[in-house]
């Protein structure tokens, strides 16, 4: 059965410092293998958080709506 942790979870809660490829290599010495170990940031580089301010009628379709949206570095529409 396969088993899939984020590297930044087990750092905090085994409060350690070493690389993922040190912990999953002293990990395979000591416990299980670790058969793979996957960098997955880049999937997430053009995802962005922000929260809605606002939300408004399209001033041209019934069934659309405008919302303004606080990004971390401006706002959007």
């Amino acid at each position: 059965m396969d088993r899939k942790a984020s590297y930044n979870w087990i750092k905090e809660f085994l409060q350690t410092r070493v690389s993922a490829s040190e912990f999953a290599q002293k990990f395979t010495e000591c416990s299980f293998p670790v058969e793979r170990t996957e960098n997955i940031s880049a999937r997430f580089k053009n995802i962005v958080i922000g929260e809605v301010e606002e939300v408004s009628p399209h001033p041209n379709a019934d069934r659309l709506r405008i919302a303004k949206v606080r990004l971390a570095r401006a706002s959007e529409q």
